[in-house]
């Protein structure tokens, strides 16, 4: 369990540098095009909100579980980080262009 828990530290470490990387290579893309500064930042910013939106879901339903049953309760936020744990592997997977592209839908 303890391996499993520094792997997951050290994958989340991971997800948040390309989450950093990824903003700034779009910032540097969108001004390359011409794109005005405030066009760039709500476009980078809209991307990064539906990133952290994604995450906050998952994170949010692990809010309202009942406590009462330590076992269950075990199980239910090893699935919820588990269930994070993968959306940020599907960013990763992706690099992050999904959301990227339906910034401009």
């Amino acid at each position: 369990m303890r391996n499993h828990a520094i792997k997951s530290g050290e994958f989340s470490l991971e997800f948040f540098q390309a989450f950093v990387s990824n903003a700034d290579e779009e910032v540097k893309m969108l001004v390359m095009l011409g794109l005005a500064e405030k066009q760039v930042m709500l476009l980078v910013s809209s991307q990064l909100i539906q990133i952290c939106d994604d995450l906050f879901e998952l994170c949010q339903v692990a809010a309202n579980v009942d406590t009462t049953n330590k076992g269950l309760t075990v199980v239910y936020f090893a699935w919820v980080t588990l269930s994070a744990l993968n959306k940020m592997a599907e960013y990763l997977q992706g690099k992050f262009k999904n959301v990227f592209v339906g910034t401009f839908v």
